[in-house]
């Protein structure tokens, strides 16, 4: 089972080659922009390639984010190559690959379209999906245990039901996220009507996602007319997101729970 890891930034190593600062640094600013700490790393006081090598590995260690700034220049560089092997056979080191040529509009520094998508997406997995309360039903152990692991890409840490029964640990969570298949039970039903109450009663301020596997729409109306809830079933539906999870496409499914979770979910946080 994944245990709980809270961070209040997100540290991302940045592997570039020091004969593209001027864009590199353009990429940093539009990151840091969106509340990431990139680090640009580059040595002046130190001429021991040992000694700089031990530390570069020490400042990959110590993240899980890496991006890889691709270039002519980066491939070429025998530091950038050392730094993106290392990271590719460090265990807890996600990868981002920037292509440095395909990532401005010709002859300028501005960054293209493409290239902001790219990074705002990606450092918004990296940053906002690490406070998550998961709660599902223990006969659906087997399908959360492929979800927890395709969320695992990501990095994302969060606490679930099954690691804790004190629901007062939501209320340092951005999410609330119930998994339920068509039939309902007592504990799901237990942990929804207590995280709701904490909601209304504004305790604690959190999005809250009721995650459907493998059912249809026509579903989520039998399912909350089965629960026992601290306010109308009207208002629930106010404040609740729902999805529909296809656990035959889980890798889809997971990317689309995660974009619905930033586009709607965190809108309160901005």
């Amino acid at each position: 089972m994944i245990k709980e890891k809270k961070f209040d930034r997100v540290y991302i190593f940045v592997s570039h080659s020091h004969k593209d600062i001027e864009k590199v640094r353009v990429i940093r600013n539009y990151l840091e922009s969106l509340g990431g700490e990139p680090l640009l790393f580059f040595l002046l006081s130190k001429d021991d390639d040992n000694e700089i090598d031990k530390l570069i590995k020490d400042e990959i260690s110590a993240r899980i984010w890496f991006i890889y700034i691709e270039s002519g220049n980066s491939k070429q560089s025998k530091w950038v190559q050392t730094e993106l092997e290392f990271a590719r056979n460090y265990p807890k080191t996600n990868i981002l690959t920037i292509n440095l040529d395909q990532s401005f509009i010709d002859g300028t520094l501005e960054l293209t379209d493409e290239a902001k998508n790219l990074l705002r997406t990606s450092l918004l997995k990296m940053r906002l999906l690490k406070e998550i309360y998961f709660s599902y039903a223990d006969k659906d152990y087997e399908v959360m245990e492929r979800i927890i692991q395709t969320f695992g890409k990501y990095q994302i840490f969060f606490i679930d039901s099954h690691q804790t029964t004190d629901i007062n640990c939501i209320n340092d969570k951005k999410f609330f996220v119930q998994f339920v298949k068509k039939d309902y039970n007592s504990f799901l039903n237990d942990e929804l009507s207590k995280a709701l109450a904490k909601k209304i009663e504004n305790e604690v301020d959190f999005s809250l996602f009721f995650v459907l596997l493998d059912s249809d729409a026509s579903s989520i109306s039998n399912i909350i007319n089965e629960i026992e809830l601290p306010c109308s079933k009207l208002a629930f539906r106010r404040r609740t997101y729902f999805y529909l999870f296809d656990t035959n496409n889980m890798e889809k499914s997971c990317d689309e729970l995660i974009r619905l979770m930033y586009m709607e979910g965190f809108k309160q946080y901005e």
